[in-house]
């Protein structure tokens, strides 16, 4: 009945308290309910006092009891002007203030060159055991410092599932996600995640989750932010976890061909191939080919659109930059060489026309793998150099080595290669 009362915001501590209460004694009483009956009537009355039940809830998000309703309260369908009241800018600073504030400290902190090594690193970033007897400031990440993250982490996820338009009007939260996201505590934690309280593992989850929603939001608006926040997301597969990152992968894989229009989609394919030109680290170069590029490129070769997306100008600096380096094949790992040859297996078969002027030192490229050790590397050479072959002509004597070649290839690592 309090939810039709017109003036009683001064009751929602009472009646929240009482609420936990009652909630804690429902199994002595074996109620056959799934979930608590009292959720609804509550949510409906927090519904009618939104800055009430926000101004109470934000001084209880140390207390997981507390926390656990208000995120059950503010996911109810009918939580409407609650979730509205939460979506102000106002609301959205103080949220940052609160949640996020102790992460985003120590980032200043380290920026600043205050950035301590080894055990006292991992301390300062909530890993192991605490300090007993901190320093500060910086101070460190603290169960309650996690606890407080993890519901400004929950509540957005729950904003952004019924307002897909937050992003318009808080790019304070996006700028600080984007932060956090390649904050060294946050590579940290994953990568010491059994030193970390199981209840906190869902970080790096919910900041890509999150950034997801935004790359999604943006990629119609702004194709550069887009690129970015795809290579952001790239990151997390360049160290060893544990948690499993497969709907990222699924995300990175498909939402380019999903989301952008040819137009867009060949301004994305050009940034990633000058990326591969300049960027140092091979492992990055690896993961844009296997996670960004192939994807796209191969299902618009299957599509039969891979000519409007890819031009010459591309193609020739994927020869000449990028596969060779002053007239000579570029010297990277194996590995590499195999995303490379299989990027060029697409385009040989998508857009031969703008190779043909290439066609020589594409066979120079390929045949100079061909005694690797790597087998990958080896039966992919072949396979491009039978590709050109069919593309571009060559002499009899050339296709019976290539032919014995293949036939040689029985390799089991191969099989998938070589038919």
């Amino acid at each position: 009945v309090f939810c039709l009362l017109p003036q009683a915001s001064k009751f929602v501590e009472q009646i929240v308290n009482t609420c936990l209460g009652i909630e804690a004694v429902l199994q002595d009483y074996k109620i056959k309910q799934t979930q608590s009956p009292f959720r609804g009537p509550l949510a409906r009355f927090l519904n009618k006092n939104p800055q009430a039940a926000i101004d109470f809830f934000f001084k209880k998000l140390k207390s997981p009891a507390h926390s656990e309703l208000f995120q059950s309260i503010i996911f109810e369908p009918e939580s409407t002007q609650l979730r509205k009241s939460l979506s102000q800018k106002p609301i959205s600073i103080l949220l940052l203030n609160i949640c996020f504030e102790r992460p985003l400290a120590i980032m200043r902190s380290e920026k600043n060159g205050n950035s301590p090594s080894g055990r006292a690193s991992l301390t300062l970033h909530g890993i192991g055991p605490p300090d007993t007897d901190p320093k500060g400031p910086p101070w460190p990440m603290t169960v309650d410092s996690h606890e407080v993250q993890l519901q400004g982490l929950t509540t957005l996820t729950t904003l952004l599932k019924y307002n897909q338009s937050y992003f318009e009007d808080h790019a304070d939260i996006i700028r600080a996600m984007r932060l956090l996201w390649r904050s060294r505590g946050r590579y940290l934690r994953l990568q010491n995640e059994e030193q970390v309280p199981p209840r906190f593992h869902e970080e790096s989850r919910s900041m890509s989750s999150f950034l997801m929603d935004y790359a999604t939001f943006i990629a119609g608006r702004d194709i550069d932010g887009f690129v970015e926040v795809m290579f952001d997301l790239l990151c997390i597969f360049l160290q060893s976890v544990t948690s499993n990152f497969s709907g990222l992968r699924m995300f990175l894989a498909t939402k380019p061909l999903s989301l952008l229009s040819e137009e867009k989609q060949k301004y994305f394919s050009n940034r990633i191939i000058k990326r591969l030109g300049s960027e140092k680290n091979e492992e990055t170069k690896v993961l844009s080919v296997q996670l960004l590029l192939l994807p796209l490129l191969t299902e618009l070769r299957r599509s039969k659109r891979l000519a409007n997306v890819i031009d010459a100008a591309m193609t020739d600096t994927f020869v000449g930059e990028i596969l060779f380096t002053g007239g000579s094949p570029s010297p990277c790992s194996d590995r590499l060489r195999v995303e490379f040859l299989q990027l060029l297996s697409v385009l040989v078969d998508g857009t031969p026309d703008f190779l043909r002027r290439h066609n020589r030192d594409l066979m120079r490229y390929c045949s100079s793998l061909l005694k690797s050790e790597d087998i990958a590397c080896t039966s992919w050479s072949y396979i491009v150099i039978c590709q050109l072959s069919k593309a571009f002509g060559v002499t009899l004597k050339t296709n019976r080595q290539v032919y014995s070649a293949l036939l040689r290839s029985h390799h089991q690592e191969g099989k998938e290669l070589v038919r």
